[in-house]
């Protein structure tokens, strides 16, 4: 949601016409899929410049710290949005593609090239749960940024476990 906000801003478009892509850890290792990002049928990079993209990226990074320093707390509201359309995919059994912090391992785990580690990714959800992953193709930048940020979450489960 903030990186369709970040990118409304600078071309002052309705949020309904943008899609974007964002993998995944929440913070500086998240990744913004700009190869999956559109405004209209257009991609993003064919309508800023490099410097404002990287505004928009560096933007969306840091806006979940935005908010808590303005807020003195948390963002709760589009978590808590999010919860209820994964849960009406679910019960109605839609099957839509929402982005998740799932599990990976597998199949999922060569697509990406790490495992057993939990990322956001975008899956099919219905009545069953997870249904199936979303195996997005990504530039080699992308791939290598979502394997650093895989290995980051990796890296803080580790030190957790040095503290118990």
């Amino acid at each position: 949601v903030l990186y369709k906000k970040a990118e409304r801003e600078l071309n002052k478009v309705s949020i309904k016409d943008i899609k974007a892509l964002v993998l995944g850890t929440h913070g500086d290792t998240m990744v913004p899929v700009l190869s999956k990002t559109f405004i209209g049928n257009t991609n993003i990079r064919f309508l800023f410049g490099k410097r404002d993209i990287e505004e928009i990226v560096e933007n969306t990074k840091k806006g979940g710290g935005i908010i808590v320093s303005y807020m003195g707390t948390s963002a709760y509201s589009a978590p808590a949005a999010s919860v209820v359309v994964m849960l009406e995919s679910i019960v109605k059994d839609l099957h839509r593609i929402l982005p998740a912090s799932v599990y990976v391992g597998g199949e999922v785990g060569d697509w990406f090239g790490f495992e057993d580690v939990c990322v956001g990714l975008p899956v099919m959800l219905g009545r069953k749960g997870i249904e199936d992953y979303e195996l997005v193709t990504l530039n080699a930048k992308e791939l290598r940024e979502l394997q650093k940020s895989a290995n980051h979450v990796k890296k803080m489960i580790e030190l957790a476990k040095k503290l118990i």
